[in-house]
């Protein structure tokens, strides 16, 4: 007969959360029958009588991680060990709340801080243990300790942000969350919260970024590749973070609107983050008008910047050279003799695609571009463009 109590499973829970030798050691383990197996004897040494099916059955696997969007309660009110990264903001019973997602002894080494969150959701530990904690009490439970980046990175899109990220990712010891989702929608909450005091909504966002970094180590450097349309909230972030540099990356605009039109990032489609984040109404655009004006809308805050003197302007063109001569000391990081062939490697590789290597395809892309496209350019993104030129080269 199958046992249905859920108490020895929720007494090995709380031994595996209170002892963290267990959980680095179940963390471990990926394959699911494994898993049950060390578990199942662990739970014995504690006098913990733990029902291999009952586990088995707890640790059904949720691919798609719809289970974030179920209003389960807050588990604690403490945030867990530094394995554990936030994954996303989410409802609660009680109000929003964090989910967490084991990341344990690996980095975040994939291109986008979504991929590190699958792969840790896929850990049967991510399974059998599922943290919810209170967003509000995150500035009081990360403390006035927690990492601040060393480095932002803004960017236009498909202008080479993941490929500096990527690279900046292969030193010891750094950390980069590349666009990682719960910071984006702090910061969109933080934007859209104007009758909320502006100290709470910076507190949310320093304690957000600190969560993302508190794996860093004193030397390693923590960075923050951040979501395109951020640089709207470029005078927030700059409030919240004074003392980090950050970068602007950005390309000839005919190789971003072909890139777009060959596979569309959504915040290029009509509606959406255009509207919501830019202002932008598609009423009697093209798809490449709309596409152009959003990229414009997307320098301006950069162009307009009040202080730029913790910004650099960098061109595509420019890398991967310029992520060694100028970012790393831009960033206060250092490439010492050990690091350099990991840094190389990533300069390789496709940044989107590790496992292939770079094939440049701007002449490509250049034959590619359609009338419609270098007339929505020319309207929209030949100003911009210039001007971003002439600050970058101080002509």
């Amino acid at each position: 007969m199958i046992s249905t109590d859920s108490a020895p499973l929720d007494q090995f829970r709380a031994a595996v959360s209170a002892d963290p030798v267990l959980e680095r050691r179940l963390g471990a383990i990926a394959q699911m029958m494994e898993f049950i197996g060390v578990a199942v004897a662990e739970a014995a040494t504690r006098g913990i009588a733990l029902d291999p099916v009952t586990l088995e059955r707890a640790l059904s696997p949720d691919p798609l991680g719809l289970e974030r969007f179920l209003p389960r309660p807050i588990t604690s009110e403490m945030i867990p060990g530094p394995a554990w990264l936030p994954a996303a903001i989410v409802e609660a019973p009680t109000g929003l709340a964090i989910d967490w997602f084991y990341l344990g002894d690996a980095g975040l080494s994939d291109p986008f801080f979504e991929d590190s969150i699958r792969r840790g959701r896929s850990l049967p530990i991510s399974r059998l243990i599922r943290h919810r904690t209170p967003l509000a009490t995150l500035p009081e439970a990360v403390g006035a300790g927690g990492a601040v980046p060393d480095g932002l990175i803004f960017h236009l899109s498909r202008c080479g942000s993941t490929l500096v990220a990527q690279m900046l990712a292969a030193l010891p010891g750094a950390v980069v969350a590349s666009e990682p989702a719960p910071f984006d929608q702090i910061v969109q909450r933080a934007q859209e919260a104007s009758d909320q005091p502006i100290e709470q909504r910076i507190a949310l966002i320093r304690a957000m970024a600190a969560a993302l970094g508190r794996r860093a180590t004193p030397g390693g450097g923590f960075v923050i590749k951040t979501d395109c349309w951020h640089t709207k909230a470029l005078p927030l972030l700059a409030a919240a973070f004074p003392d980090t540099p950050w970068i602007f990356l950005y390309r000839d605009p005919i190789d971003i609107m072909v890139s777009q039109f060959r596979q569309r990032g959504f915040q290029t489609i009509p509606g959406g983050i255009g509207t919501t984040v830019f202002g932008i109404s598609n009423d009697g655009l093209s798809q490449e008008e709309y596409c152009a004006l959003l990229l414009e809308r997307t320098c301006a805050p950069i162009l307009e910047a009040a202080d730029r003197s913790r910004g650099l302007l960098i061109n595509y063109a420019e890398l991967p050279e310029a992520v060694e001569d100028t970012i790393l000391p831009h960033f206060g990081m250092a490439l010492d003799a050990g690091a350099r062939a990991a840094f190389a490697a990533a300069a390789a590789r496709d940044a989107k695609a590790p496992y292939s290597a770079f094939t440049p395809d701007t002449e490509a892309k250049r034959r590619e571009a359609s009338p419609a496209i270098r007339a929505a350019i020319a309207r929209y993104l030949d100003a911009p463009y210039q001007r971003l030129e002439m600050l970058r080269t101080g002509g």
